[in-house]
């Protein structure tokens, strides 16, 4: 299904695809949809929005529509009725047609400069994909331990060495390289994750160049369904586990062994730490202990285990 806002403006030298996936978000959909509705360009290109609903039951069309009426820009809305990110993704790029094509989550909304910034930096640089800073804010009942933590502050700017996170909730990639190269999602890390790295990985295996943005910026909502340490310990066990599922298929660019005995290394450190618990800053601790929590998936996968994060 095509909604249809308006007319592509054939005069702007460039052109943007801004893809969001989405599931069951239907309020925090709307904040992000206001968002993209004013974003800056200072007529330098215009963007369209896709949005792939990967809800059999399409609970997001009516908000879809609701912002259809609005006649700010081009939506197209569709519907992925399989459950699975990988695919959902595939299904946005397959229809972009832009120069460029962005990602952004559906739990986020976008600072009114954010695909300028990112226009920009990509420009200026001649890289072929950028990702910018992903801010966390929470709800008001999600515990000051918990926001402490920073386990959900996503570090995707580093200035003095290689960043290692590559991720699709903020960012901007050249289509053209994407298609002559054939670099897709894949399917089977859908449910589980690692979609993203594995995509990024095999992006700069073609010799695409990625660069960060300190200026380009979302939000991200963090309520008490993922601002607890269950979910935190759940999210840190998958990274352990589709970090070794990803290095098994041979999809990996970096040493296997090295994150292991970095993963032991914290091991050891969080046996330490609880001898002297007292004494620790809650802070460092935590983060001692999902890191330690990760090697039990990497061992979990490297017996045979499943685990499907987003079942």
């Amino acid at each position: 299904m095509n909604i249809s806002l308006s007319a592509i403006n054939k005069s702007f030298p460039v052109s943007i695809d801004i893809c969001i996936l989405t599931y069951k978000r239907e309020e925090l959909l709307k904040k992000l949809l206001d968002s993209l509705m004013i974003q800056r360009t200072d007529n330098l290109f215009f963007y369209q929005i896709i949005i792939v609903d990967n809800d059999s039951s399409q609970s997001a069309r009516q908000t879809v529509e609701t912002f259809a009426l609005s006649g700010h820009h081009k939506i197209t809305y569709l519907n992925e009725p399989v459950k699975n990110i990988a695919i959902a993704r595939n299904r946005a790029i397959a229809i972009c047609n832009g120069d460029y094509f962005a990602f952004i989550d559906d739990d986020e909304y976008a600072d009114r400069e954010w695909i300028y910034h990112l226009y920009q930096n990509l420009e200026k640089s001649g890289a072929d994909a950028v990702i910018g800073q992903v801010i966390p804010y929470y709800a008001e009942s999600v515990s000051s331990k918990i926001i402490e933590t920073d386990f959900f502050v996503k570090k995707s700017v580093c200035k003095k060495k290689k960043n290692n996170r590559r991720s699709t909730s903020n960012c901007l990639i050249k289509r053209d390289f994407v298609m002559v190269n054939a670099i897709r999602f894949r399917d089977e890390y859908g449910l589980s994750g690692g979609e993203d790295k594995v995509f990024f990985n095999e992006f700069e295996r073609n010799g695409g160049k990625i660069i960060n943005s300190d200026q380009a910026k979302v939000y991200e909502y963090i309520d008490t369904k993922r601002g607890n340490l269950n979910y935190m310990l759940k999210r840190s066990f998958n990274e352990g586990y589709v970090t070794a599922r990803i290095y098994k298929n041979k999809h990996s660019n970096t040493s296997f062994s090295y994150f292991v005995i970095s993963r032991i290394r914290e091991l050891v450190i969080l046996v330490f730490l609880l001898l002297i618990f007292p004494l620790v800053k809650p802070g460092y601790f935590y983060l001692k202990l999902r890191r330690s929590v990760s090697l039990g998936g990497v061992i979990w996968c490297m017996l045979g285990g499943r685990f499907n994060f987003y079942d």
